[in-house]
């Protein structure tokens, strides 16, 4: 986990460039998709006390039916965005939504040719049209309210508030008209039960009469009744014949209902003036539902008035009436008319009474609550309404270009830690000391910076011209630690002999041990470098050769040791060149001649340096490698593959060797920072100046 941590901090700038592409890439595909812009309307349904089904309105104004009502009265049918007739048929569809939205989405402002209908195509284009209005209509109830919220998603601003209050304002007119019906509907009702009740009290007051007539009984008739409530039967009243009036009987209390009526009266011409002046804040005085109210209102204070003014004149012609001594009276009309009427006709008479004053009671109630409904009818409803009207949004609710380009910019970023992983997997080098370490369990000395587009040649040369660049500090601390490690080795009076391999050819263990062997010259020790590479030999490549002879006349008795032995002018390091001879290298580097010139090289030098062959492509380097002290297994930073590196040391481990540690080759130190942790890019930082000439 560590090291794909190192990796993504490694890659960072590739990481941060893919989200830079990615981000483009997103803002480039939001601007392509049109705008959907959204607005919203509000009906207060009904007052909070009512239990009102949310979800049955809701359906409602989901409906086909309701849509299709929609459709008509607002003319959409002409509106491009929804019925695909018109996308063939009108070629400038963006002049039409720029028309729109400058007009707020009023259609028939718009001169739009009305759509042309194939014959049987109707359905099916009307259907299409409910189908696309149903799939940009959102309708949702307020949780705990009795609000419903209309929303409608156009391309065009203007469009979406326009549809969304032709569809509150139809909805209201649709639930008023469903209303009324039902109004109407009782009315009706109503007036059948009035018309049976009044016929009932017709018959209570002639079966009175009809009593009274049969046993020639004459009491004073009381007032039957008065059916003046409903304007709607005055006409009745007027025209039709007159009941005989019946004495009041005795022991029976009147009421005086004119009293009572006038109360009524006082308290309806409140409410109405109340009403009034409510709705007068949100109709004109030429709406109908004013229209309706004022005559309502007329007509209650016309009928207060001509009730006030009946009263007057009752009262006074009861005053002029009353007699001037009550008691006189009273005894004369009863000396002059003697009343003897049985005890039985008497209760009959009083249960005569009773049911007409009951059925006239039932009569005056209906009455009232009939005269009630035909108000709420002419009225309307005052509880639903809409709260807000639609307003033309100003900003698109999609695309959301900054979602989508935080979207881009996560996929981006996944894309790029998807390609570092892959290449992790694809590329298993190793990029620090402690991947090596780890995996092969031996020390890691050094890392030797490469130099890039430099020859050998050069290479050679420039840790003595630039003494203080990394490349010299690096390879002078291999120096170092390697004299610890191979001095406790050293036998007294002897020098120590050192082998330099490596898995495959190219790792630069060849430039490394040029490189050692001159740094260890400059610092004082008497070095000498063998060529042992019998098959590529490559040190003469880097340090040109000056004499004909090499390690392999020497091998085969064709030269001395002093002929083959060639000293580097520019640090006195000694030095043995080779040629290729492929069939007998072997032969040769394990002969016995070998290893008495190591010995011999021993007593002389303190550092014998041995070049050999990469270990997996000749066995020469495990032989060499057995003839020397210690030995350098290089690895090339960040390239040679781990199994390959395992596979070369196994070679040696396999057969007991142990004094071997690792160097990691050609590192590049811009980039191992990043992939180093904690200290180490700090100390590049703030000690480069250390390493600069």
């Amino acid at each position: 986990m560590a090291d794909f941590f190192s990796d993504i901090r490694a890659r960072k700038v590739f990481i941060i460039l893919n989200v830079l592409v990615f981000m483009v890439l997103g803002w480039f595909i939001s601007a392509q998709i049109p705008p959907l812009y959204e607005a919203h309307a509000y009906i207060k349904l009904e007052s909070p006390e009512s239990s009102y089904d949310m979800i049955g309105e809701r359906e409602i104004l989901q409906s086909s039916d309701f849509i299709k009502q929609v459709i008509i009265q607002q003319r959409l049918t002409s509106d491009p965005e929804l019925n695909p007739l018109l996308i063939q048929k009108i070629p400038s569809n963006r002049q039409y939504h720029t028309d729109l939205t400058k007009l707020g989405g009023q259609f028939k402002s718009l001169s739009l040719p009305e759509p042309v209908f194939e014959e049987g195509d109707n359905k099916s284009i009307m259907d299409e049209i409910i189908h696309n209005i149903r799939g940009r209509l959102k309708v949702r109830a307020i949780s705990q309210s009795n609000i419903m919220e209309i929303g409608y998603t156009s391309k065009v601003a203007g469009n979406a508030a326009h549809v969304a209050n032709a569809i509150a304002k139809t909805y209201l007119e649709f639930h008023l008209h469903k209303k009324s019906i039902e109004l109407q509907k009782q009315v009706a009702l109503l007036k059948a039960h009035l018309s049976a009740m009044r016929d009932q009290a017709e018959a209570s007051l002639n079966a009175l009469d009809g009593y009274q007539r049969k046993h020639d009984i004459r009491i004073e008739r009381g007032k039957a009744f008065d059916p003046f409530y409903a304007p709607q039967f005055l006409h009745e009243r007027d025209h039709a014949p007159k009941p005989i009036k019946l004495a009041k009987p005795v022991n029976v209390p009147s009421k005086d209902s004119s009293s009572k009526l006038v109360t009524e009266l006082n308290i309806r011409l409140s409410e109405l003036q109340q009403k009034l002046s409510k709705l007068s804040e949100r109709y004109g005085p030429k709406h109908p539902t004013m229209i309706n109210l004022n005559k309502e209102i007329r007509f209650v204070r016309s009928e207060l008035h001509r009730q006030k003014a009946g009263k007057a004149v009752k009262q006074k012609t009861q005053e002029s009436a009353m007699p001037e001594n009550p008691k006189r009276s009273v005894q004369e009309n009863i000396k002059d008319k003697p009343v003897h009427i049985p005890l039985q006709k008497i209760a009959d008479l009083r249960e005569l009474f009773r049911d007409l004053e009951e059925r006239e009671l039932f009569y005056r109630e209906a009455l009232r609550e009939y005269a009630a409904l035909n108000i709420q009818n002419n009225l309307g409803d005052d509880d639903m309404q809409i709260l807000v009207d639609a307003e033309i949004p100003h900003d698109p609710i999609s695309p959301n270009k900054p979602y989508i380009m935080g979207l881009f910019a996560v996929l981006g970023g996944l894309f790029a830690i998807a390609v570092i992983l892959f290449q992790r997997q694809k590329d298993r080098g190793f990029r620090k000391k402690t991947q090596l370490e780890a995996l092969t369990g031996q020390t890691c000395l050094a890392m030797i910076p490469g130099m890039k587009k430099m020859p050998p040649k050069e290479m050679a040369n420039y840790i003595l011209n630039q003494p203080a660049s990394p490349l010299a500090e690096m390879t002078r601390t291999l120096h170092v630690l390697l004299k610890l490690r191979t001095d406790p080795l050293k036998q007294e009076g002897r020098g120590k002999v050192v082998s330099i391999t490596s898995s495959l050819p190219g790792e630069g263990k060849t430039t490394l041990s040029v490189l050692l062997g001159r740094i260890s010259a400059t610092s004082g020790e008497k070095v000498i470098l063998i060529d042992c590479d019998l098959r590529r030999p490559s040190i003469s490549k880097i340090l040109p050769a000056k004499g004909q002879k090499n390690l392999v006349d020497y091998l085969t008795g064709q030269a001395s040791l002093d002929d083959i032995i060639e000293k580097d002018v520019d640090t006195g390091m000694h030095k043995i060149y080779a040629r290729s001879v492929p069939n007998t290298a072997l032969n040769l580097v394990q002969s016995e001649k070998m290893k008495n010139l190591i010995a011999t090289l021993r007593k002389v030098y303190d550092v014998v340096l041995i070049d050999t062959p990469a270990c997996l492509a000749a066995s020469d380097a495990v032989v060499l490698t057995f003839l020397s002290d210690y030995s350098l297994y290089c690895v090339n930073w960040n390239k040679t593959p781990r199994d390959i590196v395992t596979i070369g040391l196994k070679t040696f481990t396999d057969m007991g060797y142990q004094n071997m540690s690792m160097v990691l080759t050609n590192v590049d130190m811009s980039q191992h920072i990043k992939y180093e942790q904690g200290a180490v890019p700090y100390y590049y930082n703030h000690y480069r100046e250390y390493y600069q000439n």
